[in-house]
């Protein structure tokens, strides 16, 4: 197939690595014209492992490619993966300008049926306006009809625009992703599930076709509405966050009452219905998904009447832990003036640059 990504984040690179990994040929786009040009000499800003060597050799098959032109990249693709940040604005909501941008493209250049699938992390609710932003701008850039005198005859002739506006149909889906910085072409290419968000479903086919050779390893597909895919990958995200703050309040009782959080933290995931992942106490959460999408989601919900009273606790719990930490530093240590302080470890987790 061809694909193409917009946005060269982790998304959208790892995704598009991937998918030309896959045997797909995919041509990637991103205004930064700095990060393309590095792109293209199989330079990455981006340290996953394995993921400088893949963009490598699809570089040298001539399966992947690199360009700054949105045009170019929307005429390309049958499909058109939207994967451009989602940033928290100064009202702790959303930032959708980009996602909208992409949209507002897609629609003004389309030019036959393509299918635009979101990998973006957006709102509930988001997929529906994109969906109306395109049909707005394919409505807009349907020109005027020439019209040529002939004799008594009046002959309508579309202009060039308008033979190219013919076919305008397209499908959407929502397709969130669920990698994890540092093992993210892992996760891409053996995911624990796939999630389809779909409005109809003759669309499910071609996306099965996209995925088949990561479903021929029998990875379940959650085929729902667009709404409830939109929703599992922000459900999933807080989830995780939940799992953090939990134990982390754990450990701070475990703190004073002389328990091990270690042992104790095994002894609650070795349950298999809670699960050894995402219990490591520390001092909160971090990197760049789940606090943005903590603070997206109650946003969100707000919107909708709904108060996220766990998911607040989630966050208060999180901001707090970092408080915590510099009083049992001050509880040993009273004056840290003059104190020589050192900092073990700089990215969020291991295998990853943030």
């Amino acid at each position: 197939m061809k694909i193409t990504i917009i946005g060269t984040g982790y998304v959208g690179l790892t995704t598009g690595i991937s998918f030309a990994e896959m045997g797909n040929n995919v041509l990637c786009i991103d205004i930064d014209q700095v990060k393309i040009k590095n792109l293209q000499k199989g330079k990455s800003a981006i340290y996953e492992p394995n993921l400088e060597n893949l963009l490598k050799k699809n570089l040298k098959a001539k399966r992947i490619s690199f360009d700054t032109n949105i045009k170019k990249g929307i005429e390309f693709g049958d499909i058109i993966i939207c994967a451009v940040g989602t940033p928290i604005n100064n009202g702790n909501k959303a930032d959708l300008t980009y996602v909208k941008e992409v949209a507002k493209n897609f629609g003004k250049y389309l030019n036959g049926y393509k299918i635009f699938l979101n990998k973006s992390t957006v709102p509930i609710g988001t997929s529906q306006k994109c969906i109306e932003i395109i049909k707005s701008q394919i409505t807009n850039h349907l020109p005027d009809t020439n019209v040529i005198q002939a004799g008594e005859s009046r002959i309508t002739c579309p202009t060039q625009m308008s033979f190219r506006r013919a076919n305008h149909d397209f499908d959407f889906v929502s397709n969130p992703e669920f990698l994890r910085e540092g093992t993210a072409i892992k996760d891409t290419l053996n995911p624990d599930r796939i999630v389809i968000g779909i409005n109809n479903q003759k669309v499910l086919k071609t996306i099965k076709k996209l995925y088949e050779p990561i479903l021929k390893k029998k990875i379940p597909l959650v085929a729902t509405s667009i709404e409830s895919a939109e929703m599992i990958k922000y459900a999933s995200n807080t989830f995780l966050a939940t799992k953090i703050s939990f134990i982390n309040e754990i450990a701070k009782f475990c703190d004073v009452a002389k328990a091990n959080i270690q042992d104790v933290a095994k002894g609650i995931g070795l349950d298999k219905r809670i699960g050894e992942g995402f219990l490591n106490a520390g001092i909160g959460y971090g990197g760049s998904c789940l606090p943005k999408d903590v603070h997206a989601f109650i946003n969100c919900a707000k919107q909708h009447q709904i108060n996220l009273k766990i998911i607040k606790a989630v966050k208060d719990t999180n901001n707090e832990q970092k408080i915590f930490l510099i009083k049992k530093l001050i509880k040993i240590y009273p004056n840290l003036k003059n104190k020589k302080i050192a900092i073990w470890g700089l990215s969020f987790k291991p295998e990853t640059n943030d």
